[in-house]
């Protein structure tokens, strides 16, 4: 087994500052701010949009099938989770 030697210690030139909030995800002491992602509600609008379009299909109708499965695409989507910090 071969001996690894650990790395030297650095000393931080800089000392920055993050601050975790409800406006935006994360800000820094040198002021850049990330906002948080609209997952929530960009699917909310679509959703929205997907069922008011439903509700105009005529019932039977090809096209109806069609808007239904796209309704219901849309409320198993969940891109909340995939986001990582």
């Amino acid at each position: 087994m071969a001996e690894i030697e650990d790395a030297p210690a650095v000393e931080p030139t800089t000392t920055i500052g993050v601050d975790v909030g409800l406006k935006s995800l994360i800000t820094t002491s040198a002021g850049k701010s990330i906002q948080y992602p609209r997952y929530y509600i960009q699917l909310e609008e679509k959703l929205a949009a997907a069922q008011r379009s439903l509700s105009r299909k005529k019932r039977g109708s090809a096209n109806r099938r069609k808007a239904k499965a796209k309704v219901a695409k849309l409320l198993t989507q969940n891109k909340i989770d995939n986001f990582i910090l």
